[in-house]
């Protein structure tokens, strides 16, 4: 049965989404199912209709995704040493 904030790939996919932090394809939570060794949490980028982990597709073991957690507003600006406000 569904659960509140997992999307099934049946249902739908991601948009591909380039994180602005580190130029890479968006990372989402994703819920794999592994066969004999059960299901897991795994954190995957997905980009151009996959699932990514390193270099490699991994489509095969997501059954469920969804959005990271927002970073909260107090550490979404750190200041770097040496910065005027920090």
């Amino acid at each position: 049965p569904a659960q509140p904030g997992w999307t099934y790939i049946e249902e739908e996919l991601p948009e591909t989404i380039i994180n602005e932090h580190t130029h890479d394809f968006q990372e989402y939570n994703c819920l794999c199912d592994f066969g004999e060794y059960g299901f897991d949490v795994r954190t995957y980028k997905f980009g151009n209709g996959h699932f990514w982990n390193g270099g490699g597709i991994v489509d095969k073991y997501v059954t469920a995704w969804q959005p990271l957690p927002e970073i909260p507003d107090a550490l979404k600006r750190k200041p770097w040493e040496g910065d005027a406000n920090g």
